[in-house]
């Protein structure tokens, strides 16, 4: 790990990712120990999604995230394998940035409940979906690796800011961001995320963490999401912001009783443009925000 911490970034990124597409009826927990059958010793997940199904009892799913420069080859997803059958668990995701080999898909594929997904970092850095909430900070030039590297171990993402331009020489401003599961998390979370930040922030060295704004994004956020012209008979409407042909839907159905609600029969002639690289495949195609 470097002393920025950006294996420990790439592992919150992809919880956050798992936490919003995992929905709110699953509990999406990081850097968590669970006890070794065989090993007798305690072994370190990176992400833990833990979910109650009708008829099913709990069940849980491990993920191994691989923040490397190449390829995942065979004795990586061996290991990983051999892990789950330590831990007990059936189910397992290895996530990597840089892909994997043709022998580490095969051996995947003939695996019981093992999945292989790809996460590059360009795309990580994208996912900032409905739910996700920010805290930006000042931090003196001197602390931000530190606060960063506090950030980072105590479960949030961190970026640098450049929204504010009445900054000191000697100041920046980052931006730490995290989901919980929800696109509409509780008052309690998020002022315990915040408490949890300044705490971070204080442990790095920064004495009076001053907070120059909080946020929530609302709409949008994915890898996915594209701004797609509607039409209203034949004629440019207005923009509107989709990933999935079920989001834009909703979102001509929400013209249709907004804006249009004056108009008789407006849904009916309210259409789209389709972009040619839309909608975008291969976004954890297996996984559906509930």
């Amino acid at each position: 790990m470097s002393d920025l911490g950006l294996a420990t970034e790439y592992e919150n990124g992809v919880a956050d990712v798992l936490a919003f597409l995992a929905g709110p009826d699953a509990t999406v927990q990081r850097n968590v120990h669970l006890p070794g059958l065989r090993s007798k010793r305690k072994r370190q997940v990176d992400v833990l999604i833990t979910t109650t199904v009708a008829g099913l009892g709990v069940t849980q799913v491990v993920v191994d995230c691989k923040r490397h420069g190449r390829a995942i080859d065979v004795p990586d997803v061996q290991s990983f394998y051999g892990f789950l059958e330590d831990v007990g668990v059936t189910g397992g995701v290895l996530i990597a940035s840089s892909g994997y080999t043709g022998g580490a898909k095969e051996f995947a594929q003939q695996a019981r409940g093992l999945k292989l997904e790809v996460l590059t970092i360009d795309e990580l850095v994208t996912w900032q979906p409905p739910g996700t909430v920010h805290f930006d900070y000042e931090v003196p030039k001197d602390l931000v690796r530190a606060a960063t590297l506090k950030l980072r171990r105590a479960g949030f993402r961190v970026a640098p800011t450049n929204e504010y331009e009445d900054i000191s020489g000697g100041i920046v401003v980052i931006r730490v961001f995290r989901h919980f599961g929800t696109t509409n998390p509780t008052g309690e979370a998020q002022a315990g995320a915040g408490a949890k930040v300044i705490d971070a922030l204080r442990a790095a060295g920064v004495d009076n963490p001053r907070n120059r704004a909080n946020g929530q994004v609302v709409q949008g956020g994915t890898p996915g999401h594209r701004w797609i012209m509607t039409t209203y008979r034949g004629e440019p409407l207005v923009k509107v912001l989709a990933a999935t042909e079920d989001e834009l839907r909703q979102q001509l159905d929400d013209l249709a009783v907004g804006m249009l609600a004056h108009l008789p029969d407006a849904r009916e002639h309210l259409a789209y443009l389709k972009p040619d690289d839309w909608p975008v495949t291969g976004l954890f195609a297996g996984w559906r925000h509930a």
